[in-house]
């Protein structure tokens, strides 16, 4: 349990810089934020992603997300018909052999 604080720390000044990061609209650092990303996936035992799409805002991620879902159901509908033709044509080749 804390019971003081060193005096040497100003918490308005804590406050104050991360309440400018927390409301920064400017451009990323790429390299940082990459890096971040792989060491919060590896400090929850997972693979960080091999693929990364960096949009602009959450209102784009949020478009950005409805899209790779859209594409995901039709690549899915895609591939269950290949896959189906597929197994239809073997199994008539095999059939007529």
């Amino acid at each position: 349990m804390i019971e003081a604080l060193d005096p040497s720390i100003d918490l308005a000044a804590i406050r104050d810089e991360w309440t400018a990061i927390g409301l920064a609209t400017g451009p990323d650092d790429a390299a940082l934020r990459d890096r971040s990303i792989d060491l919060a996936y590896l400090a929850a035992g997972l693979e960080p992603p091999a693929i990364r799409i960096a949009l602009r805002s959450p209102l784009e991620g949020v478009v950005g997300a409805a899209i790779l879902e859209a594409i995901g159901q039709k690549w899915d509908s895609v591939g269950a018909s290949v896959w189906d033709s597929v197994w239809a044509s073997v199994g008539a080749s095999v059939g007529a052999s």
